[in-house]
């Protein structure tokens, strides 16, 4: 079985669309944070990312890169490139943290199909779908510009959609 041999990341700041920033209570999402995690097993490099969003995860990437750096990785390096090894070695080392933990194990699971020369969904038993709808959230508006919004990302491909409701007492 191939060993982990080193774990790096990267930061990433995605800019959002102006027309798909989401507003709400808690602010404005006008970018999207990422740490991208690169596991390197025998030539072989897999590919994770956390969401470092803190009003959302409550891991921002700083947080998770530090977790990364200080704790996982030393816990990681040499075992074995296994999902079930990782996951038990992630949990005795480090509490809480799920949204970098699920990084790590992506990158375990890329790198593992790629060892392989199989996909993840072929891993793991097989694709039951062959595709995902995504949600479209609208907040922070008008009525009349949330249907602008809505309009506008039906086009764009979006058939579901997310947005806050009232009630009148």
């Amino acid at each position: 079985m191939p060993k982990i041999e080193a774990i790096h990341t990267d930061r990433i700041l995605v800019p959002m669309r102006r027309k798909w920033v989401i507003t709400g209570g808690a602010g404005t999402h006008d970018r999207s944070p990422f740490l991208l995690v690169r596991l390197k097993s025998e030539e072989i490099e897999g590919i994770g990312e956390v969401s470092g969003t803190h009003l959302w995860s409550g891991e921002g990437f700083e947080t998770a890169e530090a977790a990364v750096r200080n704790v996982l990785a030393p816990a990681l390096i040499g075992l074995e490139l296994s999902p079930n090894v990782v996951r038990i070695a992630m949990d005795k080392a480090l509490a809480g943290f799920p949204f970098t933990k699920a990084g790590i194990e992506m990158a375990v699971w890329d790198a593992l199909g790629k060892c392989r020369g199989a996909s993840v969904s072929t891993l793991l038993g097989g694709p039951i779908r062959t595709a995902v709808s995504s949600k479209f959230s609208i907040s922070g508006v008008s009525p009349g510009q949330a249907a602008a919004i809505a309009h506008q990302a039906w086009d764009a491909g979006f058939r579901k959609f997310k947005g806050p409701s009232a009630s009148r007492c």
